[in-house]
């Protein structure tokens, strides 16, 4: 973990005018990045630091709310806006549709929807943890995002979720998890591109493990322009795959990061 000077200066550099700064300053100070039992001094940090509203340049006058003392939406900032794994300057056409699959606290699609004002936007977030911090982005932002609280899968089904950390929460494969997880609904993600028919998709795909599932039902119907930001849970065998069936299908796939299990990358295709 960085040190707290380091981490400060890392952020202080995001922010872009006097008071934004000073923001940026003391969410560094205070930015947790590890998660298992927290020290005395973290317990009570969690308690009283509340969420704060920041302002990064990049947002062009967007703000974004976010809880310093969990590490949860710590590590989504930072590969969001310090480690920009998702580039949205790599794209070479402009979306019609945007689908945020895990939205989490709602990092990506307010990015997205700065880029691309003019596009339809679907941020899919089952966990209330999470929806609650969605909502009041899009409602300070003043955004037409729509949000569906209901994880992506290939059917249309009830499905146990566990809710874990706020950044690793997940479908449950089978039997009955009443004791760690509660019911929901799926959306249909195939079904729904379909529907939809997208000329021009971007995708961003961050499912915990369901991605193994829906990329062999999805890749064959996505749109000629299209760029699919997503995350593999399965080591370099789930890396391969999910990077080969893109690539079968006319995508350059690039790998953008590897830690552990999961793998981070970027495919695009187009005209």
């Amino acid at each position: 973990m960085a040190s707290a000077e380091s981490s400060v200066f890392k952020y202080l550099a995001l922010g872009r005018a006097g008071t934004d700064k000073l923001k940026f300053a003391c969410f560094g100070l205070f930015a947790q990045h590890t998660g298992g039992p927290r020290s005395l001094v973290q317990k009570v940090l969690h308690r009283v630091i509340p969420p704060i509203w920041l302002k990064p340049a990049i947002l062009g006058g967007r703000q974004l709310l976010i809880k310093p003392t969990d590490w949860s939406h710590t590590i989504i900032f930072d590969e969001v806006f310090l480690e920009k794994n998702y580039d949205l300057a790599q794209l070479k056409f402009v979306p019609d549709l945007i689908l945020d699959c895990g939205a989490h606290i709602g990092l990506f699609s307010l990015m997205a929807a700065t880029h691309f004002p003019a596009a339809t936007i679907y941020a899919f977030e089952p966990n209330p943890n999470n929806t609650k911090y969605i909502r009041q982005q899009i409602a300070k932002n003043s955004l037409p995002i729509q949000l569906i609280e209901s994880p992506v899968s290939i059917e249309a089904a009830d499905r146990y979720f566990w809710k874990g950390d706020s950044h690793n929460s997940r479908l449950l494969e089978g039997g009955s998890h009443e004791s760690i997880a509660y019911r929901v609904r799926t959306v249909d993600l195939p079904a729904m591109l379909l529907e939809l028919k997208p000329r021009k998709l971007l995708l961003k795909l961050d499912v915990e493990g369901e991605e193994e599932a829906i990329l062999p039902r999805i890749v064959p119907i996505l749109p000629r322009e299209c760029a699919v930001f997503f995350e593999t849970h399965a080591g370099q065998e789930g890396w391969e795959r999910a990077s080969g069936l893109l690539s079968a299908q006319g995508f350059s796939v690039r790998q953008t990061n590897m830690r552990d299990l999961y793998a981070d990358g970027i495919a695009i295709r187009g005209v």
